[in-house]
């Protein structure tokens, strides 16, 4: 079989993101969502984390070259039906992801969750990050989802706090490159329900409504939607990948405390 006919079989969806050895974020999370939608995941680390539930002990980002083999080893034999990027610890692997994305003929579509902060409030990445993202990633983007703070962060402004303000942070992120905004409003706390906001590159608006879900478990939720919404998007338009990535999202925190693995902020239940 040629690489024409198993790329068709099955898609394949190439993970780019830090490690997380408890497995509840990260590429392990991604991993684990595109194999409980019946993708084929790929993964290249960027960084390798020590952190569990609790804490961030350690970052120890992989070099340049270590970047590039890992992504030329990947597509010279499985090339991706879509990549998501996660977690970029600093300029340097921003660096070698552009460089390898600039060599590509025919890139697929490229889903990026701006991972700034672990869930537990550390931050993950070096200060010279963000102009690096904007200036050599964003142009290569079909979707970027931050949350609020991640917004606010790439915006160098205050978290929005109401659903105007997002409407105007999903409208200046939208300015920054061709792509749509998916802007996660799960920490909206004005709001009974988690609204989220996707905006086109032509101004269209639609918003997505989700019951608020009472749970301790709730790590990786953002590594876990942007995976779904880039597996759905092999088949999908962003409008029914946003649908069907948060479907898969409220599912799996709805079932995420019959794992019992911790007594708080335990990951979601994957294969629920």
């Amino acid at each position: 079989m040629n690489k024409a006919e198993s790329r068709a079989a099955i898609p394949t969806v190439l993970t780019i993101a830090g490690t997380d050895p408890t497995g509840g974020a990260g590429i392990l999370a991604d991993v684990k969502t595109v194999s409980a939608l019946g993708g084929y995941a790929l993964a290249v680390p960027t960084a390798i984390i020590a952190q569990n539930s609790r804490y961030v002990s350690d970052i120890w980002p992989l070099s340049f070259s270590m970047i590039m083999a890992q992504l030329e080893c990947v597509e010279e034999d499985i090339p991706p039906s879509v990549i998501k990027i996660g977690m970029l610890p600093n300029s340097e692997v921003v660096s070698a992801l552009a460089s390898f994305l600039a060599r590509q003929k025919k890139l697929p579509p490229i889903v990026m969750d701006p991972v700034l902060k672990a869930s537990a409030g550390q931050s993950l990445v070096q200060s010279d990050l963000i102009p690096a993202l904007k200036e050599k990633l964003f142009p290569y983007l079909r979707v970027l989802t931050p949350n609020l703070a991640e917004s606010a962060a790439l915006l160098d402004s205050a978290v929005a706090r109401d659903r105007d303000e997002m409407r105007v942070h999903a409208a200046s992120l939208g300015k920054l490159g061709a792509f749509w905004v998916l802007l996660k409003g799960g920490h909206l706390e004005s709001e009974i329900v988690s609204p989220d906001l996707l905006r086109g590159p032509e101004g269209q608006e639609y918003w997505f409504e989700s019951p608020r879900i009472k749970t301790e478990h709730g790590r990786g939720t953002g590594c876990t939607l942007s995976a779904a919404l880039a597996f759905y998007l092999c088949s999908c338009n962003i409008y029914e990948a946003v649908e069907r990535a948060k479907s898969y999202l409220y599912g799996s925190l709805l079932k995420a405390d019959q794992l019992g693995l911790v007594a708080s902020r335990g990951p979601l239940n994957h294969f629920g």
